[in-house]
């Protein structure tokens, strides 16, 4: 009776093959999530974590039990434990309070790109972290033109991507969440800072319209992250829903465009919301916030 069952599973199968799950080309699949642990200080909810390029340094959203209204709070990582950073919040509060800074996310290379109110819109900043001079251990505003600054939108910028390292093929690459305030739909672009002028530009193809337009027709974006995975190829890793939930994607740029994304179904629940996407700058290292808990999980070739 064994025997006929696995012929008969056989015969449907050769009948009616199941499909191949789509797979990108320049990052995953991941292997099985692992759950983030944080230090006591770091108060739920904890939210849009955003990781330093060597996975030991990385900003949180979270109480850190100074200033409820201060959320952006510096971690670093100490024996698997994720435990706040003080040495890094030196003027952050200061900038969360009286510069009217409210979101940040620490780029690879350790620059913050934040979202900060001019007048009554959220425009897009990036700061360094000071590590000599008078200024010394405080972060401070880029005097490089602004990435956005926002007329009738809120302009949040998310993960940051540097390729080249020289003074003719640095590019800086960043995406951002636009909010139009006439109720308009959210659409996401990336800006590029050149290594010609430093002045940022929103990526545009043939016909002006944005690189991410592909993406822009079907999702709206929660968060997104951009990432340089195989082959050298630029990947956008995001959340947006679709069914009804909150899911990750993978969107692959070719010829100079981003794809549709891709669902990363190995870590797609069926009745939980994922958000918050975070990678490494060459993708092997998935991170990501399912319901109040934030996940980790590796590359896995043999999935």
């Amino acid at each position: 009776m064994r025997c006929l069952w696995v012929v008969l599973v056989a015969g449907c199968n050769l009948a009616f093959p199941i499909p191949e799950v789509p797979r990108s080309e320049s990052c995953g699949p991941y292997g099985p999530a692992v759950g983030i642990t944080f230090g006591a200080e770091i108060k739920d909810p904890i939210s849009d974590l955003s990781v330093f390029r060597d996975g030991t340094r990385a900003l949180v959203r979270a109480d850190h039990g100074i200033d409820a209204n201060t959320p952006i709070t510096p971690i670093k990582l100490v024996d698997n434990r994720w435990v706040h950073d003080p040495m890094y919040q030196a003027n952050l509060d200061i900038l969360q309070l009286s510069q009217r800074v409210s979101w940040g996310h620490l780029s690879y290379e350790g620059e913050m790109f934040a979202a900060q109110l001019v007048g009554t819109d959220l425009s897009a900043f990036r700061y360094t972290f000071q590590t000599s001079g008078p200024m010394v251990n405080t972060w401070q505003l880029d005097p490089v033109t602004p990435i956005a600054f926002a007329s009738g939108e809120d302009v949040i910028p998310w993960g940051a991507l540097q390729t080249g390292t020289g003074a003719t093929d640095r590019y800086q690459y960043v995406v951002a969440r636009h909010v139009p305030r006439d109720g308009s739909r959210p659409y996401i672009s990336v800006a590029v800072d050149p290594p010609e002028n430093d002045v940022w530009r929103d990526e545009v193809v043939s016909g002006g319209v944005l690189s991410t337009e592909a993406i822009n027709k079907v999702h709206i974006v929660n968060q997104a992250v951009l990432a340089l995975g195989r082959d050298g190829r630029i990947a956008l890793i995001y959340s947006a829903k679709e069914n009804n939930r909150s899911q990750l994607f993978i969107s692959d740029k070719r010829n100079a465009r981003f794809e549709e994304g891709i669902p990363i179904v190995e870590h797609n629940e069926l009745d939980e919301d994922e958000v918050d996407p975070w990678t490494n700058p060459d993708c092997s290292v998935l991170y990501y916030r399912r319901g109040d808990r934030l996940y980790r999980a590796e590359l896995d070739p043999t999935l």
